[in-house]
């Protein structure tokens, strides 16, 4: 089976999960997601439980299925290493487009960042700008703090009080981290004033990268990633909440573009699709230097981050 070509259940396949979003219950199945050791940078006691990338026909998201659930997910993040979320300024392309499409709103005003961790976004913006964040790690909310920003919270969708107050609610690389991505940008709208923008930034399923490696695509195998979003899932978000989809851009999470890197990276990965053998042969001689169980080595994609395999979407209110 190709590893775009979606398995569409029967009627009476009972397996088949309804949209963790919406509720849709006509999803396809797009494969099954490569066992991975990790998890947000820490090695785990086993491999991951099996998985498959499932896509939603009703609103186009993609996900993972069976999922962790909230509580294994607090738990694991809890043990997770500081080092693995931290970003030099300079190195965030998302950051350079998100601080371009802030200018557009006219003079500063208040902005959120969800999911901001230790706030350095917010922190880096001009003067003017009135800073406030949302974070889960309480050492990171704490740090963001210190650095003048206003922490109101842990969760968007928990967040009470303050309906219509920013000029901008942000959140980056945070959509692929919940179950419901729709609710996040929701709270995010509800948050954000009219004639405002809410920002996501996240993987983008549409890129020709992703397209070629369907379930076994780096970026979902990612244990902590659960749901993937592409323009189709943005639009249709737009369309149904009657909100602008104001500006979509693709971009790298690379900081830098080397053509080295880029062709190392295209070769790794396109023979890992088509020569699945001979890759799993390389990851036994040693290929990557994995510290992963010999039983799942084989199977672990190459990371392709040279790849332009990412979005910020840029949602405005009326």
């Amino acid at each position: 089976m190709s590893a775009t070509a979606d398995r569409r259940p029967s009627a009476s396949d009972a397996s088949a999960p309804a949209c963790p979003s919406c509720g849709g219950r006509q999803t396809a199945c797009r494969g099954p997601i490569p066992q991975h050791f990790r998890f947000a940078g820490v090695i785990l006691d086993e491999p991951t439980p099996p998985s498959d990338l499932w896509r939603c026909e009703v609103c186009q998201l993609q996900f993972r299925s069976p999922a962790p659930t909230p509580e294994e997910l607090a738990e694991l993040y809890t043990a997770a290493e500081n080092e693995k979320w931290e970003y030099a300024d300079h190195r965030r392309l998302d950051w350079a487009l998100a601080r371009q499409e802030l200018a557009k709103l006219g003079p500063p005003g208040a902005v959120l960042d969800v999911g901001c961790w230790d706030g350095q976004f917010v922190a880096s913006l001009p003067e003017g700008w009135e800073r406030f964040g949302i974070e889960i790690h309480d050492g990171a909310a704490q740090r963001a703090a210190e650095q003048g920003v206003q922490m109101i919270g842990q969760f968007a969708t928990h967040v009470q009080g303050y309906d219509d107050r920013f000029q901008a609610t942000l959140a980056f690389d945070v959509a692929e981290h919940v179950h419901d991505p729709a609710a996040l940008v929701d709270s995010m709208l509800r948050m954000t004033a009219p004639g405002g923008a809410a920002m996501i930034g996240t993987g983008n399923t549409q890129a020709r990268s992703w397209q070629t490696m369907g379930s076994r695509y780096w970026y979902c195998t990612l244990p902590e990633h659960l749901s993937f979003l592409g323009e189709d899932w943005c639009r249709t978000y737009a369309k149904n909440r009657g909100v602008e989809l104001a500006a979509f851009h693709r971009y790298s999470h690379a900081p830098k573009r080397s053509l080295k890197r880029s062709l190392s990276q295209l070769l790794a990965n396109t023979t890992y699709r088509f020569t699945p053998r001979v890759y799993a042969g390389l990851r036994s001689l040693g290929l990557g230097k994995l510290e992963a169980d010999a039983s799942i080595r084989g199977s672990i994609p190459p990371s392709w981050t040279m790849a332009q395999d990412h979005f910020l979407a840029v949602f405005r209110k009326p």
